[in-house]
């Protein structure tokens, strides 16, 4: 799964401001969608569930009064992030943010990022996803097989990290806490544990790099030496 949160990490939306729905950055995103001139019937047809939808609102300086019964149409089911290209309006209306916030979908401004950029980033942020997922479907088979085979390990860490040594430890780990805000220092600490575990038990620790790897609520430690 990858979340709002996830997407916005990149350096592309470094310039990007949060103006409603900050409890909702742990949404799923599931796709991408334009929203111009979409009346509230055309919403089913038009967007599909959980998507990162990117506007300028110009049809909004046209119909004003119309906005906030469309906006309110668009985060019913539809969006799970709003951003919002400061071309027509440089801010959101008090409604448009007031309802974000109950529905808890977030709603970012920006100005100079191109809209094919960030569909390209989150459309490829998608599809490592996907083969995030797959990966670790592989390795969560391994986890629950009796006896996994050297030659099945291989394959399966081969498709998270295709350069590996001779020799390699791993350790799959899932936090306690899906939303712990210190996740990342988690990580980090996990790390180094480990590590210090596994230079006690190779004699050729040396030359050799780590990584964490996302893999969906999981992470992959990998310890790669040779």
């Amino acid at each position: 799964m990858i979340t709002v949160q996830d997407i916005m990490a990149d350096p592309l939306f470094k310039g990007f401001r949060i103006v409603a729905g900050h409890k909702g950055l742990y949404n799923e995103v599931l796709g991408t969608g334009i929203f111009d001139w979409e009346e509230p019937e055309d919403m089913a047809r038009t967007f599909s569930r959980r998507e990162f939808i990117i506007t300028t609102l110009s049809e909004a300086k046209y119909r004003p009064d119309d906005l906030l019964r469309r906006f309110k149409a668009l985060l019913e089911n539809h969006a799970s992030v709003v951003c919002i290209k400061t071309l027509f309006y440089k801010s959101v209306p008090k409604e448009i943010i007031r309802l974000a916030n109950e529905k808890h979908v977030p709603i970012f401004l920006f100005e100079d990022t191109y809209t094919d950029d960030i569909i390209f980033v989150v459309r490829n942020a998608l599809q490592e996803d996907v083969v995030r997922d797959v990966a670790a479907e592989k390795i969560e088979e391994l986890l629950w097989s009796e006896e996994p085979s050297r030659e099945d390990s291989a394959k399966a860490m081969n498709r998270v990290s295709p350069f590996l040594y001779e020799h390699y430890l791993c350790m799959y780990a899932t936090p306690r806490y899906h939303k712990d805000q210190r996740i990342g220092t988690l990580v980090v600490e996990q790390c180094e544990q480990a590590r210090e575990y596994f230079q006690t038990q190779c004699s050729n620790f040396e030359n050799s790099f780590s990584a964490a790897i996302k893999l969906r609520d999981s992470f992959l430690l990998q310890y790669i030496y040779g």
